[in-house]
């Protein structure tokens, strides 16, 4: 949230691709707006993948009246919102999480001259490389056991999904529950339209 930051950013690398931590905007927001229809209808709209989700969830969120979604909209919805996020990432996140426990793993190691800091860094980078690796070995296969869960997941909700095949490398696959919902799988480059 460091407004100077981001101005600074964009002066100087403009081709960057800048995002914003959902997290904090929520933090920031939720001071004024509580509850936890609030809350959400919040992450629905943060975690919307493509236009129509976001149209829905963003219609939710206004019928919960009190100036909820202007205040949101305050924080253009392209920073935060993963229906704007590029796909070249690979990174569903809408949150920065990832920096944040970084930061306070190296919480010990800030507070030393800038030459030790950056040694005591490299050691803890080296010792969780380490640990990491050790953990790889005891997996069952090639994927990760957190991998594989997600992947059961979704073998679970593929049951609820009709496809369609156009005869080539594409799909269409609909909700059984709800016919309007529906989205055009291409194996060929990759892309589902539900961007997810």
């Amino acid at each position: 949230m460091q407004k100077g930051l981001i101005v600074a950013v964009r002066e100087v690398i403009p081709e960057a691709y800048h995002r914003m931590c959902a997290r904090h905007i929520y933090a920031a927001w939720s001071k004024r707006f509580r509850g936890d229809e609030r809350k959400v209808a919040f992450w629905a709209v943060s975690k919307s993948t493509y236009m129509n989700q976001l149209t829905e969830n963003t219609k939710q969120l206004k019928l919960l009246g009190d100036g909820i979604f202007e205040a949101v909209a305050e924080y253009p919805l392209h920073t935060w919102c993963n229906a704007f996020f590029s796909k070249d990432a690979k990174c569903d996140l809408v949150d920065n999480n990832m920096c944040e426990t970084f930061n306070g793993w190296i919480l010990d190691a800030r507070t030393k001259p800038i030459i030790s800091m950056v040694d005591e860094i490299r050691q803890q980078i080296m010792k969780r490389n380490v640990s990491k690796r050790k953990s790889v070995d005891s997996w069952k296969g090639n994927i990760s056991p957190k991998a594989m869960e997600k992947v059961g997941k979704n073998e679970l909700q593929s049951h609820d999904w009709i496809i369609d095949w156009n005869g080539e490398e594409a799909y269409e696959v609909t909700l059984i529950f709800n016919f309007a919902k529906r989205h055009t799988v291409d194996l060929s480059k990759r892309e589902c339209s539900c961007r997810e």
